[in-house]
């Protein structure tokens, strides 16, 4: 008979341990062939059908196979007296529990691939579980993990458990078709490479790697704080990484493709500048500026069936939170974007860039406070956009926009949908040029003002008490037509005028409102003015008669048109000529101020509360006076 001695780097040679008793790996008694396994060829198996544990300690092993065949067996690497490492050639096949421990030693608990050898493909294969078993210190958990050295890989089986708190060292590649459950510490070298086909899910740690592809599923769950993904590139077609009750904070460079979902209070966090390329999300996705400017970058069109916050608030100084189109894409889905400030110096932003189409489809919605466009690119709307928001062009609704603040400036915005103001809103303010299109401007209930906008001929629609006119600047409007009933009001606590010259078709009704008492409502004529059409202008004065009132400059004329009614309880007035043909009544003051009044069609106090007044110069003419 040959006996091998013990630690003998003997070659090609399977040893089965002995007996199903517990004993140290390194004992030869304990081994069939007299000596223990220990070798690049080696074989080493643990056979056999009852429990039993086998201890590696204060020893560093190679083999060529490991198998672990019996699956009540239990191989205890431990740090006690020294690092416990098994480096493998080929495989390990793993039906047991293998538990590398950290027994608080000098050293670490490690299975790995060769360092400093050609290039080694291992495969941890069988239905076992290796357990990682690390106290944790100020390195993190790190004195018990699995090592893929440089140019090396380990393909992990799909029937095979990596659990509990402890390292992976990846400074090649893995791949895991099975399952990884536990607090890990994911950490990379250079050019590393993680696949991930079964299932990872991180209760603490971190991932940090060059390139990480999810086509499995990654889940980030019970963590106390968050779990951060440092990655290069982030691959995610076909996989799905889901955050329950637990932040996923990721901190890649880019992300292309994946499906994200969040439970519970979990979310996915980012708070630096991403490349996101065609991920479907249906969770809670944030983008955060609590340290820096971030922009979430498109790439490539995605799916939003969740929510997408877009958050400037900080906690000492002004960043923006910023989704930005860098290319012509598409949100599709049925979800929300969210912009969240906390005052008018922090910003959040969802825009285009320059020459570029941000398409938001039918299911989007866009809501709370911020910017929407403004970039220098299209948004092209075909979903809803609604709250405190400032929407600049160049813009392009073909879907709702309903409540907002502002809308129009910087460039063009072009309506062929719906634009809302609905009641206890407070007002929507038309800014900048709108362009003459197919859409409906709504006032229902609630209040649009056009002070500050240039347009010609809008679908304005009034609806359930609305207001559509000028509300908190004079306006001037030459050749006007209004189809609509159009207010002029000082509620801002300013004086104000709509300004009209040329040929101006009034086809509805002006309404000239004094709301405060102490400041003046107008229409006002600085030149010529005919107001033709079979409208109405109405002057409503809470206090004195001229704080709502027709008021002409000196010089200017007025012809009110045969079509049109002009009553109420203010004044037509001021040092110009104005010609009546059409009707007059109420309880108006007419003329004053150096007017000079010419009446050719029906003045009369027959619905008068208060007396009809005439006042100041009134010439010969046609008309009547009832």
């Amino acid at each position: 008979m040959v006996l091998a001695f013990a630690g003998a780097d003997v070659q090609a040679q399977t040893y089965d341990w002995l007996l199903p008793i517990d004993g140290e790996w390194t004992s030869p008694f304990n081994w069939q062939l007299g000596a223990y396994p220990n070798g690049a060829g080696a074989i080493a198996r643990l056979s056999y059908g009852s429990p039993y544990t086998v201890t590696l300690q204060g020893a560093s092993i190679e083999l060529s196979l490991l198998h672990v065949v019996n699956s009540e067996a239990t191989l205890v690497l431990s740090n006690e007296g020294g690092s416990a490492t098994i480096e493998l050639y080929d495989s390990l096949q793993n039906e047991g529990v293998i538990w590398l421990r950290d027994a608080e030693g000098s050293g670490v608990a490690n299975i790995s691939t060769p360092s400093g050898s050609s290039s080694q493909d291992v495969v941890i294969g069988g239905d076992g579980m290796i357990l990682l078993d690390a106290q944790y210190d100020p390195t993190g958990w790190n004195d018990a993990r699995i090592t893929v050295s440089r140019d090396d890989s380990i393909t992990i089986g799909a029937g095979q458990t990596i659990a509990g708190n402890g390292s992976i060292y990846n400074y090649g590649q893995l791949f895991n078709h099975g399952l990884i459950d536990g607090t890990i510490e994911y950490r990379s070298g250079v050019d590393d490479e993680m696949t991930n086909l079964g299932t990872m899910r991180f209760t603490g740690g971190y991932l940090h790697a060059d390139r990480f592809v999810n086509e499995g599923v990654l889940i980030v769950e019970d963590s106390e704080y968050f779990v951060d993904f440092m990655v290069d590139d982030f691959v995610g077609h076909g996989g799905v990484s889901r955050a329950i009750d637990s932040t996923l904070w990721l901190l890649a460079d880019v992300v292309d493709g994946g499906r994200f979902e969040t439970e519970g209070k979990g979310r996915v966090r980012i708070s630096e500048d991403l490349e996101l390329h065609e991920i479907q999300n249906e969770g809670r996705m944030v983008v955060e500026a609590s340290y820096e400017d971030v922009e979430l970058r498109l790439q490539e069109s995605i799916v939003n069936n969740g929510t997408i916050v877009l958050d400037s608030r900080t906690p000492s100084r002004d960043y923006d939170a910023v989704l930005l189109a860098d290319r012509t894409v598409s949100i599709e889905g049925d979800g929300v974007i969210e912009l969240v400030r906390d005052n008018y110096s922090t910003t959040a932003r969802l825009e285009a860039g320059p020459s570029r189409v941000l398409r938001l489809s039918e299911g989007q919605q866009v809501r709370g406070g911020g910017i929407v466009g403004g970039g220098g690119g299209t948004i092209l709307n075909l979903g809803t956009i609604s709250g405190n928001l400032y929407v600049y062009g160049p813009f392009v609704n073909e879907g709702t926009v309903k409540n907002v603040f502002r809308l129009g400036d910087v460039a063009g915005f072009t309506n062929n949908g719906m634009v809302i103001a609905e009641a206890d809103e407070g007002t929507l303010f038309l800014y900048g040029t709108h362009e003459l299109a197919s859409g409906v401007y709504l006032a229902d209930g609630g209040i649009i003002d056009v002070s500050h906008a240039s347009y010609t001929n809008l679908n304005f629609q009034i609806a359930n008490g609305g207001q559509i006119g000028i509300f908190d600047q004079s306006k001037s409007y030459t050749d006007w037509l209004n189809e609509i009933q159009f207010d002029v009001s000082n509620r801002q606590g300013e004086d104000l005028s709509l300004y009209l010259s040329g040929a101006c078709y009034n086809n509805g009704s002006i309404r000239i409102i004094d709301e405060v008492g102490y400041r003046d409502a107008s229409l006002s004529v600085l030149y010529a003015l005919e107001l033709r059409g079979d409208g109405a202008v109405e002057l409503i004065s809470s206090d004195e008669p001229d704080n709502a009132s027709i008021l002409l400059g000196e010089d200017a004329t007025l012809d009110i048109g045969a079509g049109q009614h002009v009553f109420g309880n203010g004044t037509i007035h001021g040092p110009g000529m104005i010609t009546n043909n059409g009707m007059i009544s109420g309880s108006l003051v007419v003329g004053g101020l150096g007017s000079t009044f010419i009446n050719n069609g029906l003045v009369t106090a027959a619905d008068a509360k208060l007396p009809l007044r005439l006042v100041g110069t009134h010439l010969p003419g046609s008309g009547t006076y009832i």
